[in-house]
This record gives structure tokens, sequence and C-alpha cells, in this order.
């Protein structure tokens, strides 16, 4: 359920007591994108390297495929970017900082990576840097709320 609150911030009411914003929305969200990466990452070992492997201690390299290799710098690079944009979500969350822009780029980020993910994986290389690149757009508009309150 949505709600419009008297501070002017939309809020997720989830239960009586907790409160999420939207910003805290996209964190979650970008959580599950990482966990179906990591298990369509995982979900390739088994047509190339075999069940035994896959469950095994992998002591042993095997060659990857194209798709294998494209799944794990996805996941890579999924991960590194949400060490770059979650902080800035949970600093905003804790000086209780929400407003119109935190949301357009909490939106923009959670739209540009899950534009990204596929783009990578088929290997489309333009649209692909395109949507990167509107997640870094997005990240600087969101530190750029932050900034005055560092200071």
């Amino acid at each position: 359920m949505v709600r419009f609150a008297a501070s002017n911030r939309y809020l997720l009411k989830l239960s009586e007591r907790f409160i999420m914003t939207f910003e805290l929305a996209v964190a979650g969200w970008l959580t599950i994108i990482y966990i179906i990466l990591v298990m369509i990452q995982g979900g390739l070992v088994p047509g190339r390297q075999g069940f035994a492997w896959g469950l095994g201690s992998r002591d042993e390299p095997q060659e990857k495929t194209l798709l294998q290799g494209r799944a794990d710098r996805t996941v890579n690079n999924h991960a590194q970017a949400m060490v770059m944009f979650l902080p800035l979500i949970f600093i905003a969350t804790f000086i209780e900082l929400s407003n119109d822009m935190t949301r357009i780029a909490a939106g923009l980020f959670l739209v540009g990576r899950i534009l990204f993910a596929p783009l990578y994986l088929m290997g489309v290389a333009y649209w692909r840097s395109a949507a990167f690149g509107l997640t870094l757009i997005a990240m600087l508009i969101f530190l750029s709320q932050l900034i005055g309150h560092m200071l």
C-alpha cells in the first residue's frame, strides 16, 4: 500500500509499525536481481561442466562457455554497482532524506540495472553501455542530494 505522508515523502507501508521508503524498496529489488543473476550463473554450470563438478569443490578449473563468462561478469558488475549505490541509500535513510530527486535517482538506477543484465548476457554492446551510463547518472543525482548533508 502506498500512502502520501505529511512530510511530502512517498512511503511503502509494510505493517503498522514499519515504513519503508521507495529508496529502500529499490535496495530490496536490487538484491532480488542479484539473487536471480547468481541463480542464472549457477544454472549454466551443469550444461558445460556437469553436476558433479558443479556440486564439488571446483578445485580444477574448467573452461567456461561464452555465456558463462558473460554471466560471471554480469554478476560481478551488479555486485560492484550495489557496493557503490546501496551505501548512498542507507545514508539517506539514516538521515531521513527522501525527496523527489532521490526517488527519481533510485528509480533510474533500478531501471538501468534491469536493462543492463539481459543486455550484457546477450552481448549487446552499445545499449548495455547506455544502461550502465544511466546507473552512473542516477548515482550522481543521488549523491548530489547527499553532498550538502556531508559537508
